[in-house]
């Protein structure tokens, strides 16, 4: 069984707390149009470009000519000699395949590393894609006492099979009204609510977190959409963030041969995202910023 990560390093109380050594697997069910990880989204990771580099004749089969990249012909490609043979900086694949057991002695390997309440993270992506080679490895930190998150947007129907083995679970609740999301994010928020549900019964403590962002998610309606749908919960079990919009990941959309469709109207204040954690108060919910 094998686990791929687009990208892997330690953070401090951002994805959990403590330090954690944090794995973003690749592939996400998601098209969230903010993403900062876009080259996380496609199930195999895509060819990274930096143009600035990019040599013709890097690719012996022609599919770069005057420093561009035909990615239609890189799709009919199996040998792939821009990663191999002719190696460089203008193309690269981020993402790493490895054997569980090699992942599981990474993470082995850094346990003096977990101070501070820290330990694992798996997130995206969204790591329950990848779902038996994490359940395979949470069910190994849980058994070595090593502290889990796992961060995820919730809609995956087999997310409550690993809720034991889960110390810290973040779910990503975008938008309160099933139809915007389905209609923005190719998701609707069946399973999320069916999943929180579970995790509640279950007595699991749940950190749901909102991205804020301009056109989608900051006006009126959309505050009453997501208390309507929070309301359904018990509120002694959650604590809510709101995370304020960023363009960070722009130029890896670009890299990645996606379309980044946002632009300026997608930029939202601090006010604004105070506006929100205010309006969720004021209604009885814990809200916390890391």
């Amino acid at each position: 069984m094998k686990l791929t990560y687009f990208e892997k390093g330690f953070n401090f109380s951002q994805d959990g707390p403590g330090n954690r050594l944090v794995y973003h697997l690749q592939g996400c069910n998601m098209r969230c149009p903010w993403c900062a990880n876009p080259e996380g989204i496609p199930l195999e990771a895509p060819l990274m470009v930096d143009r600035s580099r990019l040599v013709d004749d890097v690719c012996p089969y022609g599919a770069i000519r005057n420093g561009v990249l035909d990615r239609s012909r890189c799709a009919e490609c199996a040998d792939r000699p821009c990663l191999s043979v002719s190696r460089n900086q203008g193309i690269t694949v981020r993402a790493s395949t490895l054997e569980i057991d090699a992942v599981w002695q990474e993470i082995n390997r850094s346990r003096p590393l977990f101070f501070g309440g820290g330990g694992v993270t798996f997130t995206g992506g969204e790591a329950s894609l990848q779902f038996e080679a994490l359940s395979d490895l949470l069910r190994r930190c849980q058994a070595a006492g090593i502290n889990t998150a796992l961060e995820t947007n919730g809609t995956n129907p087999r997310l409550p099979e690993l809720y034991p083995y889960i110390d810290h679970l973040i779910m990503d609740v975008k938008h309160g009204s099933s139809e915007q999301l389905q209609a923005v994010v190719g998701q609707p928020s069946t399973h999320i609510a069916a999943n929180l549900t579970a995790a509640v019964s279950f007595g699991k403590n749940v950190l749901v977190r909102l991205p804020v962002v301009g056109g989608f998610n900051d006006d009126d309606q959309a505050k009453d959409d997501f208390l309507e749908f929070m309301n359904q919960f018990d509120k002694r079990f959650i604590h809510l963030e709101f995370l304020r919009f960023h363009e960070y990941g722009i130029s890896k959309w670009q890299a990645s041969g996606q379309e980044y469709t946002l632009d300026e109207r997608a930029r939202v204040s601090t006010d604004q995202v105070r506006d929100w954690q205010d309006f969720m108060r004021s209604a009885g919910w814990q809200v916390i910023t890391t």
